[in-house]
């Protein structure tokens, strides 16, 4: 049995996926256009923007700042890439957030 069959007969009709700010949502599109009546949500999680001091953090934000096509060089800046990035996944249906913090 495949995952979309099973999906079908359990009756699922939405499903929620988390992703980084930095992904292109590509699938869920695809998602989106082979299976119309499943609802895809995208949920924003931007944890790695928050883990200043692990290796790759200067990686990532070069990558969030392409993405966002926002020269990200101080909080502001910062900021403002994610806002776009925030607009994007609503654009896309995203309507969820949620931040894994290790307190």
């Amino acid at each position: 049995m495949t995952c979309r069959t099973f999906l079908e007969k359990s009756n699922v009709y939405a499903i929620c996926i988390t992703d980084d700010p930095i992904d292109n949502l590509e699938y869920h599109q695809e998602l989106k256009t082979s299976w119309p009546v499943l609802k895809v949500i995208s949920n924003f999680r931007p944890d790695k923007v928050m883990k200043i001091n692990t290796d790759g953090f200067g990686d990532y934000i070069a990558k969030l700042s392409s993405v966002s096509g926002t020269n990200i060089k101080d909080y502001d800046s910062l900021m403002n890439a994610l806002k776009k990035r925030i607009n994007f996944y609503d654009q896309m249906g995203g309507k969820t957030a949620e931040h894994g913090l290790k307190v």
